[in-house]
């Protein structure tokens, strides 16, 4: 019988909230969530496992999750082995489809594949099951909330994660990308949580993440505080950047339910 799944990548304890809010939100139509975490990081640093550390947190929703200690050693890329920085980038996807190593998928296996901090609503289920068809993946829209819970970027609808059905992959060669590709679904389906870190975290973010190779030189504390605080967007100067401030308890329609459950966990992150 063909399973549906829920895909995500774990590297950061800043992630938890989000993955369990996805859990929540996902719960009844979901048969598995894939939580990966890689020993490796995009720049090829070795790292150790550390979700175990967390997954007390998740017990009520344990017999819906597998968790995939994926060990990426044989196929990560490292910088000497290349002659620009395309590296970072081959080794994103083979973090993202790593999971495909420890699960047996079908043709007929349905996967929805979003980053940690991107959250898809509940009530964007039933359609996206609709919507879906054979021959392309379905990319799910999301508003935009940057730095902080309540800072909506309005600017900007993030078109990322996706659903599909695994055989439009699995027909593909290796790495897949599992992300970015297929047809629009026609409504807001989420909300990507983007930079929704401490000072701390925005830094080591900067120095592991793919996109190193740009925005590296901005793992400045002082310099990603002031941004905060004044709203800047310091990666692109010259993009708009219009940040609404939401109230919550007023704009709920932004929000995942689940949100309202556990607020307490982003008390730090209230611009």
């Amino acid at each position: 019988m063909p399973n549906i799944y829920f895909k995500t990548i774990f590297s950061s304890p800043s992630e938890i909230p989000f993955i369990l809010m996805n859990i929540m939100e996902g719960y009844s139509f979901i048969d598995k969530f894939i939580i990966t975490e890689a020993n490796y990081t995009h720049t090829g640093t070795y790292r150790n496992y550390t979700f175990g550390t967390y997954k007390n947190i998740f017990s009520q929703f344990k017999n819906k999750i597998t968790y995939i200690p994926a060990d990426v050693k044989k196929r990560i890329i490292h910088k000497s082995d290349c002659t620009n920085n395309s590296y970072l980038h081959k080794n994103e996807d083979i973090i993202r489809d790593c999971f495909e190593d420890y699960i047996q998928l079908e043709n007929d296996d349905i996967v929805i594949s979003a980053d940690a901090d991107e959250v898809i609503f509940r009530q964007t289920y039933p359609l996206l099951l609709k919507y879906i068809r054979r021959n392309t993946p379905l990319i799910i829209p999301l508003h935009q909330f940057f730095y902080r819970i309540n800072y909506l970027w309005e600017d900007i609808v993030v078109k990322a994660p996706i659903v599909s059905y695994a055989s439009f992959y699995l027909k593909k060669p290796r790495p897949h990308r599992w992300r970015d590709e297929g047809r629009t679904f026609p409504f807001i389906g989420g909300c990507h949580f983007s930079w929704q870190l401490t000072m701390e975290q925005m830094v080591h973010k900067l120095q592991t993440y793919a996109h190193n190779d740009i925005y590296g030189h901005l793992a400045d504390p002082k310099l990603l505080e002031d941004a905060v605080k004044k709203k800047l967007y310091i990666f692109d100067p010259t993009r708009k950047f219009t940040i609404r401030e939401l109230t919550p308890d007023v704009d709920r329609a932004y929000y995942p339910r689940s949100f309202y459950r556990i607020r307490n966990l982003f008390e730090h992150l209230r611009g």
